[in-house]
């Protein structure tokens, strides 16, 4: 099982991954354009050329557009789980800076692995009721912490098993089915289009 710490939260850049998923996404208009290039090739060809040699060249160019088809929604998915997964270390890294607040605020100190102690310069080891005070503080601080945490690593999971899944897909020539929803390959522009407006805004989290 996957872990985030401490301090890869902190250095983690949600941005970062949003405009990764949207270079994936971006591949789609060189894809289209590359499509569109072997159909007026086919085209051409078929137009001045007959007999079984043109029909092995068109079956060989169709097949080639098929293929460049189905991988669109590919693109458009890693894009997807890139921005869902940026919205949820967004989520992550808001909680830890409530965490961090709320530990200076009661006089607590966070060290760089997460850990959460009282501050001997600010609570007084005569001071009892402050040191119980701050104890309680503690607690409170640390399960925020946590949670900050546990939401990254879960983050983190979703989007390695999601990914995972499409690289095994496109070792095996996209021959897996695709996850529910998802265009089939060789879909209609058009289907994949309705798709892709369909999915949860890239500005969303978990």
């Amino acid at each position: 099982m996957s872990s985030v710490g401490y301090r890869q939260l902190w250095a983690a850049d949600p941005d970062g991954w949003r405009a990764t998923g949207a270079a994936w996404a971006g591949l789609t208009g060189p894809l289209d354009r590359r499509v569109g290039g072997l159909r007026t090739a086919g085209g051409r060809l078929g137009s001045g050329w007959s007999g079984a040699a043109a029909t092995a060249a068109d079956t060989r160019l169709a097949g080639l557009r098929d293929e460049l088809t189905s991988i669109a929604p590919a693109l458009i998915e890693v894009d997807q789980v890139l921005a869902e997964l940026a919205g949820r270390l967004t989520v992550a890294k808001a909680r830890l800076t409530e965490a961090v607040a709320q530990a200076d605020a009661a006089g607590l100190l966070v060290d760089r692995s997460g850990g959460v102690r009282v501050d001997p310069a600010r609570v007084r080891p005569a001071d009892l009721a402050g040191r119980t005070a701050a104890g309680v503080a503690v607690t409170g601080v640390a399960a925020i912490l946590r949670a900050a945490l546990d939401g990254a690593a879960a983050a983190d999971r979703v989007a390695a098993d999601r990914l995972d899944e499409l690289a095994r897909a496109a070792g095996t020539g996209w021959a897996s089915p695709p996850p529910p929803g998802r265009p089939a390959p060789g879909a209609a522009p058009a289907l994949v289009n309705a798709w892709w407006s369909g999915l949860t805004p890239r500005s969303g989290g978990g």
